[in-house]
């Protein structure tokens, strides 16, 4: 509750005219760390903008360590169209699609507007 009720601060606080926070980096800190202390707690953050955005406090070992999760494998392409289309048949056409090139939100959102499997493969085939 401490993070999300900092993120909305921090929103908040957010400059019409500026697309730079006012905000300090040190709460962020601490109520990063006192995540980190809880045994058995993940906590995950994701960005599509550069690392180079975060500042470099916050990216240190075992506070946020930092990974490239990268375009998506064929067996991830099909485990992810799997959970909006359970009733995959193994026999479906697999060949075109572009592997190495769909981010695994590309994947989601092809499914998510799909009405059936056959479109949504087309779809993913067709990705650019």
């Amino acid at each position: 509750y401490e993070l999300l009720s900092m993120i909305k601060t921090i929103h908040g606080n957010m400059n019409k005219t500026s697309t730079t926070p006012k905000f300090k980096i040190a709460p962020i800190m601490e109520c990063l760390d006192s995540f980190m202390n809880q045994t058995g707690t993940i906590v995950v953050f994701t960005t599509n903008l550069p690392l180079d955005c975060i500042n470099d406090v916050l990216i240190r070992h075992e506070r946020l360590d930092k990974f490239y999760l990268g375009p998506s494998s064929k067996d991830s392409i099909l485990n992810i169209v799997k959970e909006y289309f359970p009733k995959i048949s193994p026999t479906i056409d697999t060949t075109e699609l572009p592997i190495g090139k769909l981010m695994p939100s590309d994947i989601h959102y092809y499914c998510k507007i799909s009405s059936s499997l056959e479109e949504c493969i087309q779809m993913l085939e067709t990705h650019t």
